[in-house]
């Protein structure tokens, strides 16, 4: 009998230990939220997150504090999503907040449409830091709107900008073009074993002819392909924040 009563404390003791632990690992699953998931065009909305992570990115946002608040005005119907990382993983958590009343944004190119890219790669760093490393970069350095496709469960996320016409990064136009104009996309990959960050930075051109409206692809890809070498090198030359 004492040794029946032994093993049931034991069970016991057990259980409580794995309800534990499972709350510990409950307590490292970031958590995103909102005040309201459905605003009109010009409404603020209020993001709250938690974590235990010790590095942090929120897509549309850049970095952040594992934990925190931030209000703001979507401009569109949006995923909000955040990314931790953890000396153990990165994970992330997502919430949707629509925009009604919005008006569609057809600066954005559909990603298929970008032509191949560049590789290269970041030393060392955190996951989170980089992602906004290359979000900082198009948006502050370079000036464009940026848009992250933001999957979860996937190996890799890709920052997307809107088209502009950008004379300085591409160069003269040839005889009978009237302007270019470019749009970037940036994948990033999770980082090796060895902390180093792979990335991709793929380009969309195209021109208008002297005297047409039309948009055509550009055909010369050694353009595409410059101005995504020159993105490439500075994400790789520019230290995290």
């Amino acid at each position: 009998m004492r040794e029946q009563r032994h093993t049931g404390k034991m069970r016991v003791f057990g259980l409580v230990a794995a309800i534990i632990g499972a709350t510990a690992a409950q307590g490292q699953v970031p958590v995103i939220s909102a005040d309201r998931q459905a605003v009109h065009v010009g409404d603020s909305v209020t993001l709250t997150w938690r974590s235990s992570a010790d590095s942090a990115f929120i897509s549309g946002i850049g970095k952040v504090t594992p934990s925190g608040t931030k209000t703001l005005v979507p401009e569109g119907s949006v995923d909000f999503v955040l990314i931790t990382q953890t000396a153990q993983s990165i994970q992330s958590a997502a919430i949707h907040v629509t925009v009604q009343g919005e008006k569609g944004d057809p600066g954005f190119p559909d990603p298929d449409e970008f032509q191949r890219g560049a590789n290269g790669s970041h030393s060392s760093t955190k996951y989170p830091d980089f992602l906004d490393l290359a979000f900082t970069t198009l948006q502050d350095q370079l000036r464009f709107r940026v848009k992250g496709d933001f999957l979860p469960h996937r190996s890799f996320q890709t920052l997307y900008t809107d088209r502009q016409t950008r004379q300085e990064l591409l160069k003269d136009n040839p005889p009978g073009i009237r302007q270019r104009r470019i749009a970037y996309a940036v994948e990033i990959e999770q980082p090796a074993p060895n902390g180093a960050i792979a990335f991709r930075v793929k380009t969309l051109v195209e021109y208008q002819r002297i005297g047409e409206s039309r948009w055509r692809p550009e055909s010369n890809i050694q353009v595409g392909l410059t101005a995504a070498q020159d993105v490439m090198q500075r994400l790789e030359r520019t230290p995290p924040k």
